[in-house]
């Protein structure tokens, strides 16, 4: 399962996910359109507070 984390997490969070299996792809500071191409072919997308989903996101990322 790949997950996009577009912030920063804990290296300890980061290595929970790949513990678990999980391929982790961090790219922090996305523009609106950049977020859009990284979020293709993701299964989870982990964010805080500044990342904004709307549903055009939620939609290229519907994998």
């Amino acid at each position: 399962m790949r997950v996009l984390v577009t912030e920063k997490i804990a290296d300890g969070g980061l290595d929970r996910l790949r513990d678990a299996g999980h391929e982790v792809d961090v790219q922090e500071g996305l523009s609106p359109d950049e977020l859009l191409d990284a979020i293709k072919g993701a299964h989870a997308l982990i964010i805080r507070s500044a990342t904004q989903v709307t549903a055009e996101v939620l939609a290229a990322g519907s994998d």
